[in-house]
């Protein structure tokens, strides 16, 4: 006590109340003070400053003597100086630490003084200035103020370590603007930096591109990346993003699903991204990108195999495949076995069909009656030249005959009218490829600018050349019977995913002696739900539904069924409309039967539309029965034409 009296006395600033106040000091607080005297020399502006500071119950009072002897080091032992020790005292660890990093950087005087005093907490100030050479960036009052009013630092602190200068041009201006930002902004932003600059990918371009966009998504793909060790290797993903040519959403979707999965490599990462767009238009093959969210959705994982196989699909089999899995998960009925059926549904391709070349002796040169081809690795066949060959919408049919003078024929030999070489040769190889699917011997071939297609003959004659009363004079079961045939037949295209097109009584060929009805003219035939138009006979055309589908097949197959039973109906075709009259009023059990499945080929909706498969073994069980009864009718119909509940092959064909 006498010591700080002597001192304080000799200093001329000893008064009656600073005696007062120093007396009531607690001897930590006088020991305080002691200290403080022996860093400074008091005068009457600092002495109430050093008296306050003492009589605090702070850990700090070494520090803050090491910031009064700063100030006096400096001759800065202002009163600015004094007011910012006093009202940072509490945090004089932090402010010694900040002084430092400030002169370094010849950041000090008295605005500093007074911008540090305003601060609401030096709390990590001194971390960032010490960080700031490494940018190359000088002190300046704005930014000074900028750093004193932030309520960011502690993310920059974080940030700007992982930062490498050589890569990343951190101007002034810059950071100021991230000095005012909130934590909504920093929130996300800060994970991304941290992770690309510790892994080197941070460059100026990609640091403009976090600050400025929402990067929620290109979070996801970081994380994402890094936890298949898949990150360093790809910077080029990064720089697409940048420019705009990948959709983060997209890609973060996909590549998601598949970490999920156990699939994500880097050889399914680059497949991804060859499903992306490199431009602002859609990817042609987005529709996987699309499987893939709706697959993650409902929590179901493929195997290696079954990506393989969706990665080679064409986008159109894509497409299909993505609204077959939709019903599918709609009646919930996907699992590893119907996606199984789906996949190879839509993956599976018919066996190749190459062109033939044949050579023609004309009877006109020979002399004989019959013009002969020969087709090279193909059979010998002769033409006949009957003037009144059959004709359909894609071309002209002749008689094939396996001899010379064989009285009947065997092949039926297709000339197509369509001119242009390529779009014949397209259309032929669709024709030969539904023929052979049918197991039918079929295969075209080109001479003189003309595409021909050979099939077998089929025998009989098409339906709309019966009159009511030659079909009339059949049983209905032998009907039933060829129906079921062209039933089964429709079935296989729709099995292999394809629509025949243009099913009409001129397009189904009837033969009572075999109990047959064949499909011919597949000219219409092809995939589902193609982007291709197809001609087709508006009168046979389903009213109720436009688009590409199995159940147009199976309501023109019903109007072919109304004319196979003229005795239930009369039915007028002419070249856009059909008009259909009903007879009977009450009709047998045999006829209601038939009743009852051309009505559910023809339902009204087109979702619970019989599928030629449940038509098929529709016609099967009534012709197969011992005896029948309504009862056992009823039962029938329930269990395929009129199920309740949709089976998984009723939903892939849907």
């Amino acid at each position: 006590m006498f010591w700080i009296y002597s001192v304080l006395h000799d200093a001329d600033v000893m008064t009656e109340a600073h005696f007062t106040e120093i007396y009531h000091l607690s001897p930590t607080g006088r020991q305080h003070l002691v200290d403080f005297l022996c860093e400074v020399s008091p005068d009457k502006d600092t002495l109430p400053i050093i008296l306050t500071m003492a009589a605090r119950q702070s850990p700090f009072v070494k520090k803050m003597g090491q910031c009064l002897r700063f100030f006096k080091e400096r001759d800065g032992l202002t009163p600015a100086a004094l007011l910012l020790l006093e009202s940072k005292g509490h945090e004089a660890h932090c402010l010694i630490r900040t002084l430092n990093a400030l002169d370094r950087m010849d950041g000090l005087n008295e605005a500093a003084y007074a911008s540090l005093t305003a601060c609401e907490s030096l709390y990590q100030v001194d971390e960032l200035l010490d960080l700031l050479p490494r940018f190359n960036l000088t002190m300046t009052q704005e930014l000074l103020d900028a750093i004193a009013s932030s309520a960011s630092l502690k993310y920059l602190v974080e940030i700007l370590p992982v930062i490498n200068p050589a890569k990343v041009n951190l101007t002034k201006d810059i950071l100021i603007h991230l000095l005012g930002k909130d934590f909504k902004f920093f929130f996300v932003r800060k994970s991304v930096l941290k992770r690309l600059g510790e892994d080197g990918l941070l460059t100026t371009p990609i640091w403009h591109y976090v600050l400025k966009n929402d990067v929620f998504s290109l979070k996801q793909i970081l994380d994402i990346l890094a936890a298949a060790s898949l990150l360093k290797d790809n910077g080029a993903v990064l720089n697409r993003i940048v420019s705009n040519t990948i959709d983060c959403y997209d890609l973060g979707g996909s590549i998601g699903y598949l970490q999920r999965a156990g699939l994500l490599t880097q050889q399914s990462l680059e497949s991804c991204l060859q499903l992306l767009p490199k431009g602002p238009a859609p990817g042609p093959k987005r529709a996987l990108l699309d499987l893939f969210r709706q697959l993650d959705e409902v929590g179901f994982s493929i195997n290696a195999s079954q990506l393989t196989t969706l990665f080679a699909l064409s986008p159109a089999n894509t497409l299909r495949l993505r609204h077959q899995v939709l019903r599918l998960v709609d009646y919930k009925l996907l699992n590893e076995s119907s996606f199984t059926e789906a996949l190879q549904r839509v993956s599976q391709k018919l066996p190749p069909v190459n062109d033939a070349v044949a050579d023609k002796k004309s009877r006109k040169a020979s002399g004989a009656a019959r013009s002969q081809i020969t087709v090279t690795d193909g059979p010998l066949f002769f033409t006949g030249h009957d003037k009144h060959c059959e004709s359909g919408g894609f071309g002209k049919v002749k008689k094939g005959y396996p001899s010379l003078h064989a009285p009947e024929p065997v092949y039926s030999i297709k000339k197509l009218y369509e001119k242009d070489e390529q779009s014949a040769q397209k259309e032929a190889v669709r024709e030969v490829k539904h023929h052979r699917l049918l197991g039918r011997q079929a295969f075209y071939y080109t001479r003189q600018g003309s595409t021909f297609i050979v099939a077998d003959w089929q025998q009989g004659k098409a339906l709309h050349r019966y009159s009511a009363d030659e079909l009339k004079k059949a049983p209905m079961q032998k009907r039933l019977a060829c129906l079921r045939d062209a039933l089964s037949q429709l079935n296989t295209l729709h099995a292999h995913a394809r629509v025949h097109g243009d099913i009409k009584d001129q397009n189904v060929i009837l033969d009572f002696h075999a109990l047959s009805m064949k499909l011919i003219d597949f000219g219409g035939s092809h995939r589902q739900a193609s982007r291709k138009s197809f001609a087709f006979t508006p009168a046979y055309a389903d009213p109720r539904f436009k688009g590409d589908h199995y159940c147009r097949d199976m309501y023109a197959m019903g109007l072919v069924a109304m004319q196979l039973f003229p005795e239930l109906f009369t039915v007028h075709v002419d070249a856009l409309t059909v008009r259909v009259k009903t007879h009977k009023v009450r009709p047998t059990l045999i006829e209601q039967a038939v009743l009852d499945l051309i009505a559910a080929m023809m339902c009204d909706n087109v979702d619970t539309r019989c599928t030629s498969e449940a038509a098929f073994q529709y016609c099967d069980s009534l012709l197969t029965q011992d005896t029948l009864d309504r009862k056992g009718l009823e039962t029938i119909k329930n269990t395929t034409i009129a199920r309740c509940h949709k089976t998984v092959e009723d939903v892939l064909r849907m």
